[in-house]
């Protein structure tokens, strides 16, 4: 507490506290390449805590102040909230006839370019005191920073912008900042620079963006002159925040408009063309309605899916799975013309010698042409059903669990749910007790036996009560 008082008069030095260590984490599988690596640095605990009942301080009023477009990081709102937004905002465009530019922009290292002054001009801007932004500012840049390679620990550095991706304040003070831009969006449609899409349903000019941290997906129009505002609002951003927006890796989608119209709009940008169906926040994005089959996966994966054992064949073949040269490869892939064509990065030594042996031996010499189908595994019938098995079933197929019922630890057959677990019991010593005598069942036969020479009220009673339990039970 003497620690957290002494931040709070300004007289503990940040800088002695400060330290982090960057550790790469894979964002694919089998990532070789720099760019295919998140650096999350890992900080000392005293400067979490900090961090932390900063954070949790900050959030309450950020929730208020954020732009209700916003749908990262903050309480109450959802990624689904987005994702179903803009399948309305594609399907009614679509169904009008109406025309729409969608530009789905993508940031380079967003979280590690943003500018310092720019966010502390965002949090004046937002109206925090200067003793808030002068701690919000401590945290950002008073930190110093390794890099652990193969755990190795180089020397530490000053960085000299961005915030720390591991940091618990850092993605509410990346929305701040992101923040900027919708704000510069909604100005601008509200002066007539630019037009947004829907109208006719929202006031205002209708909607400009969309936005889930730095994943930012603007609307507009698509007139000249929405197309020549929009590309020289985003510019100024960048001059103003820090950030760089990969024009190259941004994708825009053109509804209403001839192929040529589409093609200039595309190279205003220097964006690549796209078309729907697209992905946005990991969700499939088409003009027409959504079916099953669009949210099924694209195939099967011959190393990361239980396809020819019960596990993954990356967890029975490590050591080839840690050379493959395509992790994440279809089995369609890797079976070409008959054959087996599975391609590594080196190699082998002993041990992958001795792997590959075995998987080869374990693969089929031929591939069903059949195409790929989802089954459920807890039932023969391969088709699911909300109607489950009984544990010892579900054991038998491999389920989850070890196939004992949870409050006895016996196994669980029907017979165990419904007769002889003690809940089961507990809840059929009522119902002996409402029928009249003693009896005791341990399977339906004997049930059914015992119930057998029930008569009018007593057996639709019987019944009633019987139902209950099962659905129960």
């Amino acid at each position: 507490m003497r620690m957290f008082q002494e931040l709070y008069t300004g007289t503990l030095v940040m800088s002695r506290l400060n330290f982090g260590v960057i550790t790469l984490i894979p964002k694919v599988v089998g990532a070789t390449d720099i760019r295919q690596f998140r650096p999350i640095t890992v900080i000392n605990v005293i400067q979490r805590l900090f961090a932390k009942v900063c954070a949790l301080r900050l959030a309450p009023v950020l929730e208020r102040l954020t732009h209700p477009l916003q749908f990262a990081f903050l309480k109450g709102r959802l990624i689904h909230d987005d994702v179903i937004a803009l399948h309305e905002i594609i399907h009614e465009v679509k169904s009008r006839h109406q025309k729409a530019v969608f530009l789905k922009l993508d940031f380079q290292k967003a979280y590690d370019r943003l500018d310092w002054r720019f966010l502390r001009l965002v949090l004046e801007s937002r109206g925090f005191d200067d003793r808030m932004i002068c701690w919000i500012m401590q945290f950002v840049m008073s930190g110093r920073t390794t890099i652990n390679i193969n755990g190795e620990i180089g020397p530490y550095f000053t960085p000299s912008c961005g915030v720390r991706q591991g940091d618990p304040i850092s993605p509410l003070l990346f929305n701040t900042a992101v923040d900027a831009l919708a704000e510069i969006l909604d100005r601008a449609k509200l002066a007539g620079h630019i037009m947004g899409v829907v109208g006719h349903l929202i006031p205002g000019g209708g909607i400009s963006h969309l936005q889930y941290a730095d994943d930012t997906l603007i609307m507009v129009q698509g007139s000249d002159l929405d197309i020549q505002n929009l590309k020289f609002l985003l510019l100024c951003f960048e001059a103003m925040s820090g950030l760089s927006i990969n024009f190259d890796k941004s994708e825009v989608m053109v509804l209403g408009f001839d192929d040529i119209d589409r093609q200039r709009i595309a190279d205003t940008f220097n964006c690549c063309l796209a078309e729907f169906p697209i992905t946005y926040l990991g969700f499939p994005m088409q003009e027409s309605r959504v079916l099953i089959k669009d949210l099924a996966p694209l195939g099967t994966r011959f190393w990361l899916d239980p396809w020819l054992l019960p596990v993954p064949l990356g967890i029975h073949f490590p050591a080839l799975f840690a050379i493959s040269a395509s992790p994440a490869s279809l089995i369609a892939e890797n079976f070409r013309d008959g054959s087996w064509n599975l391609i590594f990065r080196r190699v082998f030594n002993v041990l992958e010698t001795s792997e590959f042996q075995s998987l080869m031996g374990s693969l089929p010499a031929s591939l069903s042409e059949d195409k790929d189908a989802a089954t459920w595994l807890l039932l023969p019938s391969g088709e699911f059903s909300d109607r489950l098995p009984s544990g010892v079933e579900v054991s038998k197929r491999n389920g989850p669990g070890d196939g004992r019922c949870p409050l006895c630890g016996t196994p669980e057959s029907c017979a165990h749910i419904m007769f002889s677990c003690s809940a089961a019991q507990f809840l059929w010593s009522f119902v002996r007790e409402a029928l009249g005598p003693a009896w005791q069942a341990q399977e339906l036969g004997e049930l059914l036996q015992a119930q057998a020479n029930r008569t009018g009220g007593g057996r639709r009673l019987f019944w009633l009560l019987f139902a209950a339990l099962s659905w129960t039970l």
